[in-house]
């Protein structure tokens, strides 16, 4: 039976790694599932699949990689990103049953699939889109099914952002160092306990400033002793393979800078995971773009879900903003029926895990 944890043998092993599909479909209640990497220009980098053979996955690539796959078209063009995408309310019965993809593709290799749900993540100019599929007889996939995908999404963007970070490529301890050497981004690997094991040069020049984030007694550690514990908590979680609701945090910065993002993800070597540091001036773009046009966020709701990401109470929303509390309380409400979110801590996760 495969566990969540499981899928994180795919970061460092590519073995491991094109069975993915199959185990994530198993966790969901799939038949079979599939992944595409897709670039910045569309085109497919690379794709693995499971339960069809080879016969089909050739005249897939062949054929159908692209504008005939109805449902990967209908995934990427709904803007939902991060989250369960119910493509069979995307594509109705009929158009489906109308498409190539389901005429000249499935009927024509005399395959019974009629039903997907999917995952987009976008990180860097990379798409990662990733489908999951059953028979027609077995009806469309459930909310408790899509739920089960929720639960899993923050994993999969992680693996896939890791296997992005080292290039795909199993790195043994003695490579990484060469890795972090070559990289350009702040990488910082540590242990368990936030002890500093290897760091990118940007990044060593980052923790040397000390603005927010700095090393003491040659552990990690930021300013904001709040944040330092979630990163402690999402750093022990990953060593040791464990489901995290939280892996993104916002590190405030004395000189009034934008605060560090600070992604945490898991590292090939057992024990250790990386972190992964950037200004959060981008993040905010693209935050406010995914609340827009995935959960239809006013401009101003998309602005008070900003500052409530950077920290901000409601009171200090309030002030700044020249409202009344109570105005403001009425923004985040709605904030919060929209994006499905309980409370201000788990909107705060739910785009804490975004890319």
């Amino acid at each position: 039976m495969v566990k969540p944890g499981d899928l994180y043998e795919a970061i460092g092993d590519d073995e491991a790694y094109a069975q993915l599909p199959a185990m994530a479909a198993e966790l969901i209640g799939a038949r079979s599932g599939n992944i595409q990497h897709m670039t910045r220009a569309g085109s497919i980098a690379d794709q693995h699949f499971s339960y069809f053979d080879s016969t089909m996955v050739h005249d897939y690539a062949a054929r159908f990689s692209g504008e005939l796959d109805i449902w990967t078209q209908a995934g990427l063009a709904s803007g939902i990103v991060n989250r369960a995408i119910p493509v069979d309310s995307l594509v109705s019965e009929e158009a489906f049953r109308a498409s190539p993809m389901w005429n000249d593709f499935f009927r024509f290799h005399g395959d019974d699939t009629g039903h997907s749900i999917g995952l987009v993540h976008r990180f860097d100019g990379t798409t990662m889109a990733t489908s999951f599929h059953r028979a027609w007889s077995a009806g469309p996939f459930s909310r408790l099914e899509a739920a089960r995908l929720d639960a899993i999404s923050t994993d999969l963007h992680r693996i896939y952002r890791a296997r992005d970070l080292i290039g795909g490529h199993a790195e043994k301890s003695a490579r990484l160092a060469g890795m972090l050497d070559a990289h350009q981004d702040c990488v910082l690997l540590v242990d368990a306990k936030l002890r500093l094991v290897e760091a990118s040069p940007s990044a060593m020049q980052v923790l040397l400033a000390g603005d927010g984030v700095a090393l003491r007694q040659g552990h990690f550690t930021v300013t904001d002793l709040a944040v330092l514990r979630g990163i402690r908590q999402a750093v022990a979680n990953t060593v040791n393979r464990h489901a995290n609701a939280r892996a993104t945090f916002l590190a405030s910065r004395p000189s009034g800078k934008a605060p560090w993002r600070i992604m945490v993800l898991p590292s090939v070597d057992v024990g250790h995971c990386c972190l992964l540091l950037s200004p959060s001036e981008r993040d905010a773009a693209r935050q406010a773009s995914w609340m827009r046009e995935s959960y239809s966020l006013t401009r101003a709701e998309t602005g008070i879900g900003l500052q409530l990401l950077a920290g901000w109470t409601v009171e200090d929303i309030a002030s700044t903003r020249s409202t009344s509390v109570a105005t403001v309380r009425t923004h985040v409400r709605h904030i919060l029926e929209k994006t499905g979110a309980h409370r201000i801590a788990g909107f705060i996760a739910l785009f804490g895990s975004l890319p």
